[in-house]
């Protein structure tokens, strides 16, 4: 509950609504969020694809680094991948620092591969994108980095679909958002 205290500046009715509204939506996709303890997870951790780490940004907020050219297809599935984002969200946001400064989510995009791209169906971009806005961060930003002119293409078909409160959150997906922060060189470190 404070999580959704902290993210509402402890408004409770706007805490609650926000909790019912995420319990539902848990209830209606369910397959969608993590539901084994993390030890059973543990051949898909050690893919280390996602990761927190250790270093907050200099406003204090969490730091995940999603390297998604990493992603072993022909070990994972999508649906692996979705519910290993969210056991590090989860994660994170059992952080009472993280719950006060939010997170930032970089996503590297750099030597995805292309059979990677039947992971990023709409259903599951759309669904995925909604799990990020209902989430109850105090703030949360998603950097886009190591894009190419291909990738920007296939964003292009997928950015219209998502919700106009994940896409303020977005930075630097080609020409759809504003400079990410981050550079090539700090996500590869």
């Amino acid at each position: 509950m404070l999580r959704y205290l902290r993210a509402s500046d402890f408004r409770p009715k706007e805490a609650f609504e926000k909790m019912v509204k995420v319990y539902k939506f848990k209830a209606k996709h369910e397959k969608y969020f993590c539901s084994k303890s993390p030890s059973e997870y543990k051949e898909l951790l050690s893919q280390n694809f996602i990761t927190i780490l250790e270093d907050r940004d200099e406003t204090g907020r969490r730091l995940i680094l999603a390297k998604l050219g990493d992603i072993d297809t022909n070990k994972t599935s999508v649906m692996e991948c979705v519910r290993l984002n969210d056991l590090w969200m989860e994660l994170a946001m059992d952080e009472e620092e993280t719950q006060k400064n939010g997170i930032a989510i970089i996503l590297d995009l750099g030597g995805l591969p292309m059979r990677l791209f039947k992971f990023l169906t709409p259903k599951v971009t759309i669904i995925s994108a909604l799990k990020e806005e209902m989430r109850p961060w105090k703030k949360i930003d998603i950097h886009v980095v190591n894009t190419s002119s291909l990738l920007d293409k296939l964003v292009s078909i997928v950015y219209p679909l998502l919700g106009s409160g994940i896409k303020q959150h977005v930075r630097k997906i080609g020409n759809y958002c504003t400079e990410s922060p981050w550079t090539k060189t700090e996500v590869n470190n």
